[in-house]
């Protein structure tokens, strides 16, 4: 047993590197770490941080019966993709007019992090446009959900783009518009059935011929 305890550790002593030799290995796995996140760094840089989504339905109704869904974002929750069932413990607030320039959404919850939207224009013809803080309070992103009038139907065009921070933000990018993607489109269709489903508001024969009367 002696001899083998001996044997094992004169072959310990002979394969231990010296201090140099792992100071040596040190620095070289020291560099190569360096070096990989530089080139990570480099390679992040250089993609394109953007997004762009833009996506399309026609809903057979026209923009009067289209729009009222669109512009009060305290309906959104009822059509688009974000909401409780993609984030039970979401918590949405509300700020500004309930419709109009200045109506703010606010959501906080752990799958759909912190963000808010506020809308810059309305116009019952063409549709709107909005703001968007993505991941805090910050600006960083925008859309609009436009209408276009064809002959029985409309045409609703949702675009959303904004910017990603850098490097972590162009590796990611691509991953942010596929899911985009798929989350617009269901909210268009949603948007398009409750639309479809909904009554267009008839005025009365009684109110009409009043007020054609002088």
């Amino acid at each position: 047993w002696r001899r083998n305890e001996t044997f094992f550790l004169s072959l310990w002593h002979k394969t231990t590197p010296s201090k140099d030799a792992q100071m040596i290995l040190l620095r070289r796995v020291a560099m190569f770490c360096v070096g990989t996140v530089t080139a990570i760094a480099l390679v992040g840089a250089s993609l394109p941080r953007q997004w762009l989504v833009i996506r399309r339905v026609t809903i057979a109704a026209p923009p009067e019966r289209i729009h009222p869904f669109v512009v009060s974002l305290q309906q959104w929750p009822e059509w688009t993709a974000w909401n409780k069932s993609m984030d039970p413990q979401l918590r949405i607030t509300y700020e500004g007019s309930p419709e109009g320039v200045g109506s703010r959404k606010i959501w906080v919850g752990p799958e759909l992090g912190h963000g808010l939207i506020e809308l810059t224009s309305v116009d019952l013809q063409e549709g709107i446009r909005y703001n968007a803080a993505i991941a805090g309070e910050i600006v960083n992103g925008g859309g609009s959900i436009l209408y276009k009038r064809l002959n029985n139907a409309t045409e609703v065009e949702w675009t959303d783009e904004g910017r990603l921070p850098p490097i972590v933000g162009g590796f990611v990018r691509w991953s942010i518009e596929s899911n985009l993607t798929v989350a617009i489109d269901k909210s268009l269709a949603t948007l398009k059935g409750l639309v479809e489903a909904s009554k267009p508001t008839v005025i009365p024969q009684t109110d009409r011929s009043r007020r054609r009367s002088p």
